[in-house]
């Protein structure tokens, strides 16, 4: 498993052509370009070190298929990282987050992909079974969960979610 720190190679995303005071132009201008640059990578060898996120995402990511894990820089702020916090904050909050994410290459949809990122099944029919039970145990759980009284949480539809947060 790859793991991706702070920023990502940059030198895609400045070619889109921005233009001083021109904001809807230079959306557009962003859009084409991202689709262009999609485009040509059809019929293309994965990309293993290709980041989908830019610097000042705060979002955090596991990719089962590129076997990534990536953290861009914006997540290294408060509240998850503080340089003027304790040491013990720093490593448990990021700790956290990467025990989190490393976690989705084994939640339901993770858990179908081998070490290479090809959809196989690697495990024992022993192993899958109970991952299987806990996991419907816990969809089943969910699915008791009313945040409103006529409507209910899809169990099923919230295991990448949860699966990754609670032990099985």
């Amino acid at each position: 498993m790859k793991v991706g720190v702070a920023i990502p190679n940059i030198g895609a995303i400045t070619r889109s052509g921005n233009r001083q005071g021109d904001a809807l132009g230079n959306a557009q201008r962003a859009e084409l370009f991202e689709y262009h640059y999609q485009l040509a990578k059809l019929h293309q060898s994965t990309d293993r070190g290709e980041w989908w996120m830019d610097a000042a995402n705060r979002q955090r990511s596991e990719s089962s298929v590129t076997k990534r894990l990536e953290f861009p820089a914006a997540i290294l702020q408060p509240p998850y990282f503080d340089v003027k916090a304790d040491a013990a904050h720093n490593y448990g909050a990021m700790g956290a987050i990467i025990g989190h994410e490393i976690s989705h290459s084994f939640d339901d949809q993770g858990s179908q992909f081998d070490a290479e990122g090809r959809m196989a099944n690697w495990w024992t029919k022993e192993d899958f079974d109970h991952f299987k039970a806990a996991g419907d145990a816990l969809a089943r759980q969910f699915d008791t969960y009313r945040p409103f009284p006529d409507l209910a949480v899809n169990g099923n539809r919230r295991l990448a979610r949860t699966l990754p947060m609670w032990p099985v």
